[in-house]
């Protein structure tokens, strides 16, 4: 009578708790996803370049004595490519 007793409760038990986490589970979340802007990548290239570089300490850009910035798609618009030492 025990044992009958024992599974019984423990049986009560553990149906309880699975319900409790499917409960969790089916629970939606809403995540806002307009609200998260992408950072553009800036990249960086001389005046009489054809290339852009991702980093200012790129060795190719040693000689150049003034670099400019601008964005990766600006960068595409002026139809500069992308350095092969430094991406």
């Amino acid at each position: 009578m025990k044992i009958a007793l024992s599974v019984l409760f423990a049986f009560t038990l553990m149906s309880g708790i699975d319900k409790a986490t499917k409960q969790q589970v089916s629970t939606p979340v809403i995540v806002n996803v307009s609200a998260k802007k992408k950072k553009a990548k800036k990249v960086y290239y001389a005046k009489k370049s054809k290339k852009y570089h991702s980093t200012k300490s790129c060795r190719s850009l040693k000689r150049s004595k003034k670099l400019y910035s601008t964005s990766l798609a600006n960068a595409k618009k002026k139809k500069l490519k992308a350095c092969k030492i430094c991406y």
